[in-house]
């Protein structure tokens, strides 16, 4: 790059220019160093040094939009001709750079991207920056916490490309570890899973991220937001978590979760998203198994029907081209006082109607039958010495004991067939007397 005895260079005033890969006609850009006494118009064939040591046997160059790219020994530097020489370095060593290639076309900003190929992989590098994504499809681990968009999060030297395998495993804190997508991006597929501590993937509102061979979501793994994936989802084991606090995650593909996998809804209002509930909302097939976690907010009670067992407010927690199986579990169905979540499955939707239960019904399934009396019956104490007790419990009337009143009012609503069925036959009514009295002579408590 620089003159070396017997080049032929111009003196123009005090500064002496050599012209790297001129044009036709002449023009290109240079490297220019100011002397004090040059005489004007006059060709020498002199040495000079360049303006910095490092520059003077470089291992490669480009020229890139009116900058000079230069590299020694893995050092890259970017510097701005025809003035004061200013230079900036990358943050990144590349030490083993096999190759160094302009890319003047490429990116929307106008300053063109360098192309980099290190280790057998290519990496494209922003010139002002410094930001790297990789290319091809070569495995790419995280190694940090926080945004996707940082190299120093990645195993290696950039941040994935559109074809990159990428895990992103916490195995190395038993702390909560984050990758955060804040922009559009697309990558091959991603692996998460959380070996050591819990591992975060988060979409947050107005990125999409696109992966053309889906992501799985493993053991210890949360993949949760409010922005958008393009791409199929398998979540064998691990939590899926759309929202943030709340809101929707919007899915173009198909959502399966299986048998240890669990799907989290926060409810905070009666409006799906923000300052509403959680809702996952897939374009595709949603096939659903494991566990539903619904995460009711303390200040906010959701409305029932006029009678019990009547559906009031109803939440589409999921939303869907079609529905298939049901989740196994469901923690948090009650919310109070005998207020429960009742799901419904339809074609495309997953709903929780909200309903008042009768008193009798501890388990919130609309109907009371001998699983309610035998959780009662195991519950009950009259004095509540054992308590406190709740309305799943046994204790319908709230005074911190299961005692007879609780239980006069499970024998007046037995209804095994359902609230509203027609009244409890003969040999029902025997059978609960004859319980009600191994109650009194066998549970009592003091």
């Amino acid at each position: 790059m620089w003159a070396v005895t017997n080049d032929t260079h111009t003196t123009l005033g005090n500064t002496i220019t050599h012209f790297h890969n001129p044009d036709a006609d002449g023009n290109g850009w240079g490297d220019e160093i100011s002397f004090v006494n040059f005489p004007v118009g006059v060709n020498t064939s002199s040495a000079f040094e360049p303006p910095n040591p490092r520059w003077s046997e470089v291992d490669l160059v480009e020229g890139l939009n009116e900058h000079v790219l230069v590299m020694q020994n893995g050092v890259l530097d970017r510097i701005v001709p025809y003035s004061t020489w200013a230079f900036d370095t990358s943050p990144t060593v590349w030490t083993n750079a096999a190759s160094m290639t302009a890319m003047p076309e490429v990116g929307d900003d106008g300053l063109g991207r360098l192309h980099i190929v290190h280790g057998g992989t290519t990496y494209e590098v922003h010139p002002i920056n410094w930001d790297s994504v990789i290319l091809g499809n070569g495995p790419v681990s995280w190694t940090g916490n926080g945004s996707w968009t940082d190299d120093s999060n990645w195993s290696l030297l950039g941040v994935p490309g559109p074809e990159s395998v990428v895990t992103i495993n916490n195995n190395f804190t038993s702390s909560i570890a984050k990758a955060v997508v804040e922009d559009d991006l697309t990558v091959g597929s991603i692996s998460l899973l959380g070996s050591s501590g819990p591992m975060v993937l988060k979409v947050t509102e107005r990125a999409m991220l696109t992966v053309t061979g889906g992501i799985t979501v493993g053991p210890g793994a949360i993949l949760k937001g409010e922005g958008a994936i393009v791409g199929d989802i398998n979540v064998p084991g691990g939590i899926m978590a759309p929202g943030h606090s709340p809101g929707v995650l919007a899915i173009t593909g198909d959502y399966t979760q299986g048998a240890a996998a669990t799907l989290e809804i926060e409810v905070t209002g009666t409006s799906v998203g923000e300052a509403g509930y959680d809702q996952l909302s897939v374009s595709g097939t949603a096939s659903l198994d494991g566990t539903l976690d619904i995460q009711t907010d303390g200040s906010f009670i959701p409305g029932v029907g006029a009678a019990v067992g009547v559906i009031g407010d109803s939440f589409a927690i999921v939303s869907a081209g079609s529905v298939t199986g049901a989740f196994a579990s469901i923690n948090g169905r009650h919310v109070g006082d005998g207020k429960f979540y009742l799901p419904q499955y339809h074609a495309t939707q997953v709903t929780l109607g909200a309903f008042q239960a009768a008193p009798g019904d501890t388990d919130g399934d609309r109907d009371v039958d001998l699983s309610d009396y035998n959780r009662l019956a195991t519950n009950f104490d009259p004095v509540g010495f054992l308590g406190p007790y709740w309305w799943q419990d046994g204790n319908f009337d709230g005074y911190g004991d299961v005692d007879l009143a609780d239980y006069n009012a499970l024998a007046s609503n037995f209804s095994p067939a359902g609230y509203g069925a027609a009244a409890v036959p003969e040999p029902a009514a025997a059978l609960l007397a004859l319980l009600g009295m191994l109650v009194l002579l066998g549970r009592v408590r003091f």
